[in-house]
């Protein structure tokens, strides 16, 4: 530990580099604050850019510098080893460990916590000495180290939308549990001289807590600090009476603490701005300004951040590929910014972090690959950062997959064609098919070069490649969700449509033997069918259903190497691409009223896809190395990729 010491009025101008990223939990007594033991509240502040501690002495007036703690630790100072001084202490969430400096000498490092508990030291068992204790949000449950006797208690109390506020509420000389809940702004505590619990209502969503013996009964008071007015509002245990007490604004921190040393908590505020601290001494009932710290500095007193109204919502409209805005509602209270946490998976996280004005509710986030994506955000203010909103439903960054034969790749852009990139170029080998799960987040393709004749598989984001299946021929995925199912078109190994389960076990035919051409295959999981076509010698589509009882052939004249094939089965539809015609055609789903949609600029088309949402058909033409859409009705044909070797397989999502 570092030891500066300074005279008054030394000017600290240093500023941190960035704002804490966790959460900090607002201390149980405020005479925890009384570093030089004199029995009256000190003014001081942690520095997280330099993890000083800046003391004024309120016996001397004399000021000192400790270096105790980083950039992202929480300080939680107490009288930790019972000699009436406050000593300095830090709780890093990273590893969830109490480092604490006592005054009468030696350091310690205790482990007790994880990365998103709330610190709650307290003097849980009465013995003298500030005890570890951290509130765990996910589950509301207390957990406590009692110095007295180095045991380890649980106690459930509150759930994750509640504010930890420990205080002595009964004046037995002990810390009771007790959360706010600001959904309907009432306390419930547990006194620990009884084990009653009570719930008492006093304030409101837009208040900040800041309990204290403010009456100099001993006994904690129920007290709220409301940023809109300034004003505090206490309820006096001693005598039941309800006072208001103006003395703050918006912006300030309120900082109570026995200032003057008569036995009653005083009001008083950190103004950021300048660094000033606003107190009203009880005693006297006189007023002082002290000017200590700065805007990035924290008073070891500063109440918790406030929470989230919780995501409201996302929008897409209007913006460009891959942009998503997020909104949520305004937090209450003391807000500088806003952290948005953007992830692929529940929990909103890995992707994106941005740290938005406090004074805005909504933020775009761009150049998302496509895929889904979780989101969630947490208030900040200078004392840390609240729980997590709720996470917003899921929104869809649309985008095309493609395999290429003869790049050895699987590629992914936009629907638009911006954001064309390679997404696997490695353990891939003649990749043709392909099916996107996106409950599961995998992409499965097909390798049916003559030495593994496989069905590969990976995340959505790439990563993960696997084998799934070997030696079975494929050339054409479809997928049944419902049923937890893979098809195939095998026209390699047995010449018939195939399924497995998705974990890989049940491998069965589903038709007997019919082509071995096949090239395409779709499910029509409305009507229980599986489609699939046939090329070389039979030119054919058929379908079956997804047994592969009843097989109806569709179209068996008239066809020129069929591959691809989707359906829109509410229009009752099915659309193909017909490589030696050179053509994307449609019928019915019976195989009636057949119909040339695209039949100029093509040369080899071979996968195809419907987006029916905007009604588009893509397809790839390993002829022209292109990706093409063109409206469903087949006017409108634009080139989406060019410049590919051999696209075979698309897919969309």
């Amino acid at each position: 530990m570092k030891f500066f010491k300074f005279f008054v009025g030394v000017s600290i101008t240093v500023a941190i580099a960035a704002m804490l990223t966790v959460s900090i939990s607002h201390a149980a007594a405020f005479n925890l604050l009384d570093f030089d033991g004199d029995g009256k509240t000190d003014v001081e502040v942690f520095r997280p850019s330099n993890g000083v501690w800046y003391v004024r002495y309120s016996a001397t007036g004399e000021v000192a510098g400790f270096q105790w703690g980083n950039l992202l630790d929480i300080p939680v100072p107490g009288d930790y080893d019972g000699d009436g001084k406050a000593d300095l202490a830090v709780f890093r969430p990273s590893n969830g460990t109490w480092f604490t400096v006592r005054s009468s000498g030696g350091a310690t490092g205790v482990q007790w916590g994880n990365s998103l508990d709330r610190p709650v030291p307290g003097d849980y068992d009465g013995d003298g000495r500030t005890d570890i204790a951290v509130f765990r949000p996910s589950n509301g449950t207390w957990f406590i180290v009692n110095s007295s006797t180095g045991g380890a208690v649980g106690i459930q109390w509150g759930n994750a939308a509640d504010t930890a506020v420990p205080g002595d509420y009964d004046g037995d000389g002990k810390t009771d549990t007790a959360v706010f809940r600001p959904s309907n702004g009432t306390w419930y505590i547990v006194y620990s001289s009884t084990g009653s619990a009570v719930g008492l209502q006093w304030g409101n969503s837009a208040d900040v807590t800041v309990p204290a013996d403010y009456d100099g009964d001993g006994k904690t008071d129920l007290a709220v600090y409301r940023p809109s007015n300034g004003v505090w509002y206490v309820r006096h245990s001693g005598s039941g009476a309800a006072i208001g007490f103006q003395w703050g604004n918006a912006s300030d921190v309120p900082v109570p603490g026995d200032y003057d040393g008569d036995g009653r908590t005083d009001v008083a505020v950190f103004r950021p701005s300048n660094g000033t601290w606003f107190i009203v001494n009880s005693g006297t009932s006189a007023a002082v300004g002290i000017q200590w710290g700065n805007g990035r500095d924290i008073p070891a007193s500063c109440p918790p951040p406030p929470s989230v109204a919780g995501f409201l919502g996302w929008t897409t409209a209007g913006l460009p590929s891959g942009s998503v805005n997020f909104f949520w509602g305004a937090a209450t209270g003391i807000v500088d910014s806003y952290v948005v946490d953007v992830g692929t998976t529940p929990g909103g996280t890995g992707v994106r972090r941005l740290d938005v004005s406090g004074a805005t509710f909504s933020v775009t986030v761009s150049d998302l690959p496509p895929g889904d994506y979780y989101a969630r955000v947490r208030a900040r203010n200078r004392c840390g950062i609240s729980e997590p909103s709720n996470e917003a439903l899921p929104p869809h960054v649309s985008g095309i997959y493609w395999t290429d034969a003869h790049a050895n790749k699987i590629g992914r852009a936009y629907r638009d064609g911006t954001g064309v990139h390679d997404l696997i170029t490695v353990g891939v080998d003649s990749p043709q098919g392909m099916a996107l799960d996106l409950n599961g987040g995998t992409i499965y393709w097909a390798e049916p070069n003559p030495t593994s004749q496989t069905i590969r598989r990976a995340d959505l984001n790439g990563g993960g490649v696997a084998t799934f299946l070997d030696h079975v021929g494929p050339a054409a995925l479809a997928l049944d969700l419902n049923a937890n199912k893979l098809y195939w078109a095998d026209p390699f190994v047995t010449g018939n449509v195939r399924r497995v389960n998705l974990d890989g076990t049940h491998t069965e035919a589903v038709t007997a033997q019919f082509s071995s051409d096949s090239e395409g295959i779709t499910l029509d999981l409305v009507h229980g069918k599986v489609y699939w076509t046939s090329r070389g010698g039979l030119n054919r589509i058929q379908r079956a259903n997804l047994d592969g009882s009843v097989v109806d052939e569709l179209i068996s004249t008239g066809l020129d190497d069929p591959r691809g094939i989707a359906l829109d089965v509410d229009r009752g539809l099915m659309y193909w691409a017909e490589a030696g015609g050179r053509k994307i055609r449609r019928a019915n789903l019976d195989g009636t009223g057949e119909q040339d949609l695209v039949t100029v600029g093509l040369i080899h088309p071979c996968g195809i896809v419907l987006d029916l949402s905007s009604g588009y058909i893509y397809w790839t033409d390993f002829g022209t190395g292109k990706i093409q859409r063109a409206s469903l009705d087949g006017t409108n044909v634009t080139d989406i990729v060019t410049g590919l070797g051999l696209p075979v397989g698309i897919a969309i999502r």
